[in-house]
């Protein structure tokens, strides 16, 4: 019953949305070749730049990670090599 009264709601709400909602459109729109040229270059660095951003960031964690990883393998190889010692000293 809920779900029902959800899905009203919101095609009721819809409508009176969608009454406000008007798309203009202007007749004999032309671009040119370099204009086109020009927006398609925009777009692909936007996505170049976005993709960019994406790897520095995972790039960023990833190097945070392994570094940590590598602090520990130091210390449990450190212990080690302290215990060696310790076990070399005492015989």
């Amino acid at each position: 019953m809920k779900k029902l009264i959800t899905i009203i709601l919101f095609t009721f709400s819809m409508q009176i949305f969608a009454q406000q909602y008007q798309v203009t459109k202007q007749k004999n729109v032309t671009l040119s070749k370099e204009q086109i040229d020009l927006e398609n270059k925009k777009i692909e660095e936007t996505k170049k730049e976005k993709s960019r951003a994406y790897h520095r960031a995972y790039s960023k964690e990833y190097r945070a990670k392994n570094i940590e990883k590598f602090r520990e393998y130091e210390r449990i190889k450190a212990r080690e090599y302290r215990a060696r010692n310790k076990l070399q000293a005492t015989t």
